[in-house]
């Protein structure tokens, strides 16, 4: 048997958590019938959740609060963005994974935690070992171990070591005017700060656009030729860029 680790790495920071927050992490492993994981460093919260075969996020927060269950109860019901993207030979394994185990470990020098989950692909001989480690600050750190468990070498066609929904409100209209986007651009008017440009801004409506069918891009994906933003009609979501190779 033929086996071929590749390692990919990112982050994640939560805006608005400040750095010198205090020094804490926290792991949460659930089991179950959707085994999932909530992740705390700082301020900043992310919870994960392996549902009908993807590995999606459930929520972001900057706040160092835990959503209440019944507040997640809907989402559920709505398609969720994949935590991470793997491709095999144009194949996208979203939805194919299966749990296989997590645990955590205290870090020293730089202290910090490692909290690692393994997944199996159900169509594909591949093995993910997803490794986030937590400093206690407003940062994450991920990287991807791709196992070929096969007899056979292949190759990733497109891989996103983190990626997912960062904000999910299914009632945001309620809560803006009829007509207004969603999300605004502020930029500065001139390119020297001085008295004169103090307060000079323009803010620049972003026109939510519904995500694409799955006919049209099964995972909703975005090429990872560059990083990338993408809009959702009831959320915000982004992807880290990734890069194509063999194992």
């Amino acid at each position: 048997m033929r086996e071929a680790l590749l390692l990919l790495a990112t982050g994640m920071v939560a805006f608005g958590a400040p750095a010198d927050a205090a020094k804490y992490t926290s792991a949460v492993i659930r089991a179950g019938a959707e085994p999932g994981i909530r992740f705390t460093s700082g301020l900043m919260v992310c919870d994960e959740a392996l549902r009908a075969g993807h590995w999606v996020n459930r929520y972001w927060l900057s706040t160092g609060l835990v959503k209440p269950e019944f507040h997640l109860a809907s989402q559920a019901q709505r398609s969720a963005l994949d935590s991470f993207e793997l491709a095999i030979e144009d194949q996208d394994l979203a939805g194919t994974w299966r749990w296989v185990s997590a645990s955590q470990k205290q870090l020293r020098q730089p202290d910090g935690l490692l909290v690692t989950f393994t997944l199996l692909s159900a169509a594909r001989p591949i093995k993910v070992t997803v490794q986030t480690r937590m400093t206690g600050g407003p940062v994450m750190v991920r990287w991807l171990e791709v196992t070929n468990t096969g007899d056979k070498p292949t190759a990733i066609t497109r891989v996103s070591p983190w990626s997912g929904m960062l904000w999910d409100t299914a009632q945001y209209r309620e809560r803006i005017a009829p007509g207004d986007a969603p999300f605004e651009l502020g930029y500065a008017e001139f390119q020297e700060w001085d008295t004169k440009a103090r307060g000079a801004s323009n803010q620049s409506p972003i026109p939510p656009r519904p995500s694409p069918g799955p006919e049209a891009n099964p995972a909703g994906a975005i090429r990872p030729s560059s990083p990338a933003t993408k809009r959702r009609e009831n959320g915000l979501s982004v992807r880290s860029a990734g890069a194509a190779t063999g194992v």
